[in-house]
């Protein structure tokens, strides 16, 4: 596929180019006439501050046409389709039982409830509260973890398996 060679517009081009914005043409109209894209020129215009001032000199691009008169059409009568749904059977023969979340674990009685800026390394980073009054805004588990992220019963239920 060959694109066009593309050559900056001397003089000659921005007067035309200026001339054609204040005798209204549009831009798909203009791109036609110089064989380039109409984004092509829409940007040229956009960047040369003489042709962006010849486009704001000529006001807002309107084009009045005239269109008939709209007749309202009648409502049509709207029908309500009812929907009736079996409930299905628990457990269908060879069908394993949806997996389901654990439940959330009970607080723990020796959690320090930590804000972020105040976490150490070896301390549980699971997040327990949200607290607007800290910077941050949430409150971390803060146990101890004796080197990953999260104590022993946050790293169980990390991942839902």
């Amino acid at each position: 596929m060959s694109h066009p060679t593309v050559r900056p517009w001397d003089d000659d081009d921005r007067r035309a180019v200026a001339a054609l914005i204040t005798a209204g043409r549009s831009a798909s109209e203009i791109a036609g006439a110089f064989g380039i894209s109409r984004n092509a020129v829409i940007g040229r215009i956009h960047r040369n501050t003489t042709l962006r001032a010849a486009l704001q000199a000529r006001g807002p691009f309107i084009r009045i046409v005239d269109v008939p008169p709209v007749k309202p059409q009648p409502k049509a009568a709207v029908a309500i389709a009812t929907i009736a749904v079996w409930p299905r059977a628990k457990n269908r023969p060879g069908e394993k039982e949806p997996p389901t979340m654990p439940d959330p674990p009970p607080p723990l009685a020796d959690m320090r409830r930590v804000p972020l800026l105040d976490l150490r390394r070896a301390w549980c980073k699971w997040p327990i509260d949200e607290d607007k009054a800290v910077i941050g805004h949430f409150i971390f588990c803060g146990r101890d973890t004796g080197g990953p992220s999260y104590c022993n019963e946050h790293d169980r239920i990390k991942v839902a398996r």
